[in-house]
């Protein structure tokens, strides 16, 4: 949590706004309640909470506090917050979310990685790529083409950096910041665009498949990773902050945009164990070709 000083006299204040969701327990908002003058709610005009504490209150031991508040958040279990971080990682858990995505995506970049030619000095891209972790896969399949990456996460781009230090110090690896579904490169930029787990946290994919369209190559492929609606759909956690639609919704939308179908396979996966309920799993890549002119429908 970041600290800050307050505008009120002798008091920190500490920032909740990604704790939002009724994660407290009844039980701590007695404790809350209990404690007024150590302890209360101001809500911005913006509408986030923030939690203003006196250190210097005497009678109150703030560390038992703070204990019994991090008891009382159990977020993982909270299908709209996992919905939420899956959507954008960030705050006190971001990490920890990179590296559940980390492990639940691995089994989809694999299936994506398999059907990956990469040529000699070839200029990839990869749209949301969370903390960067599957980098290294991708520059040991050639370490002679250059590798690219956007994302809207801040944080995750922090730990990229982090992650892929060496990758970046050789020119091999370079990522930006995106705050919408504009792409800072030229036209006919890549030979290659990824995108894994992403198209449905898209809030307005026409822009975001026309964006890729202009900076792939003709003939340029795109890669996607997805979950298909049969597996997406069942998913709670996927009912908040996810644009579900059927996969031919997807691919026809894709083609209208200018894209080509050339592949489409499917891996089945270790179900999934979420708030004590198992769910199938399975990935799907579609590789889409980019076509001169977008095909009418």
């Amino acid at each position: 949590m970041n600290w800050f000083r307050s505008a009120v006299k002798d008091k920190y204040a500490v920032d909740l706004g990604d704790l939002q969701g009724g994660f407290f327990s009844e039980s701590l908002h007695e404790e809350v309640n209990e404690n007024r003058n150590a302890i209360f709610w101001i809500v911005l005009s913006g509408g986030v909470p923030l939690l203003y504490v006196n250190p210097f209150k005497s009678g109150y031991n703030m560390f038992e506090f703070f204990k019994k508040l991090l008891a009382g958040l159990n977020p993982a279990n909270n299908p709209v917050f996992v919905g939420q971080q899956l959507k954008r990682p960030k705050g006190l858990f971001a990490a920890k979310v990179a590296d559940g995505m980390n492990v639940s995506n691995k089994n989809l970049y694999d299936l994506t990685f398999s059907n990956l030619d990469l040529k000699d000095g070839a200029h990839i891209l990869e749209v949301g790529f969370g903390n960067g972790y599957f980098f290294k896969a991708l520059s040991n399949k050639n370490s002679s083409v250059k590798l690219f990456g956007v994302e809207i996460s801040k944080e995750m781009i922090r730990q990229c950096e982090k992650l892929n230090k060496q990758l970046i110090a050789d020119h091999k690896l370079e990522v930006r910041y995106v705050s919408d579904s504009t792409l800072p490169y030229p036209d006919k930029y890549f030979e290659k665009a990824i995108a894994i787990n992403l198209i449905y946290f898209w809030e307005n994919p026409i822009e975001n498949i026309e964006a890729l369209h202009r900076v792939l190559k003709d003939q340029g492929e795109l890669y996607i990773g997805v979950r298909p609606f049969r597996i997406l759909s069942q998913l709670p956690f996927a009912e908040n902050h996810f644009n579900i639609q059927q996969d031919e919704w997807w691919i026809d939308l894709f083609e209208k945009c200018g894209f080509e179908l050339i592949s489409n396979k499917s891996a089945a996966e270790v179900p999934l164990q979420f708030n004590g309920s198992t769910y199938e799993m399975s990935g799907t890549c579609w590789v889409f070709k980019k076509m001169e002119v977008p095909l009418q429908g």
